[in-house]
């Protein structure tokens, strides 16, 4: 095969990458690119970080090349562009590609985890802070605490759930509008039922 047919199967399989990985819009516009047999004429291939020797696939995304050009003076643009070239090293990477698939969270399964931690924080709150307080039942929890016993629960029965959701749960509970307040004593913070 001579060199010109192996560059040009290249740059064949190098659009198809791009317009699998980000659609037939600009970029930068997220205007379409017009599908015919000439749309090539109008489309362009951008380096994201400006640097027209790295010809690395996550550093490169098509758009018109009128946006090429603008880019250049458009500093939004530039910063939108630094922004996919980093998320594009991050969904390549091989640890990330691996972790990702592991945890296989999109955006329903996060839905039903958010769920998981909503109803796992009222029903432990509920447990060990009930409405008609109990004689001889501590009426406070540990903040701390209390969210590393919901994250390890739900470790261990869901396999979901970080200690940072539990502690978000726990203060919207402790908002305003919650039943619940955070009173911070000796450097620690404790959660109380309101009205106890």
């Amino acid at each position: 095969m001579s060199k010109n047919r192996k560059d040009t199967a290249k740059t064949v399989e190098e659009l198809e990458f791009l317009l699998d990985r980000d659609g037939w819009i600009c970029f930068y516009c997220k205007m379409p690119f017009e599908k015919s047999i000439v749309w090539h004429r109008s489309v362009s291939r951008d380096h994201l970080n400006d640097n027209p020797n790295d010809n690395r696939l996550e550093n490169k995304v098509l758009c018109h090349q009128d946006c090429n050009i603008i880019k250049e003076h458009f500093i939004d643009w530039k910063i939108l562009a630094l922004e996919k070239l980093r998320m594009n090293e991050m969904a390549i990477s091989p640890e990330v590609t691996s972790a990702m698939n592991k945890a296989k969270v999109d955006k329903s399964s996060q839905i039903d985890i958010n769920q998981i931690v909503n109803k796992e924080t009222d029903l432990f709150l509920q447990k060990f802070l009930p409405e008609i307080p109990i004689e001889g039942m501590q009426n406070w929890l540990d903040f701390n605490d209390t969210a590393d016993s919901l994250t390890e629960l739900s470790q261990n029965k869901f396999s979901v759930g970080s200690q940072d959701a539990y502690k978000r749960a726990l203060s919207a509970r402790c908002s305003s509008a919650g039943k619940f307040r955070k009173v911070e004593i000796d450097g620690r913070f404790r959660i109380y039922r309101k009205g106890n």
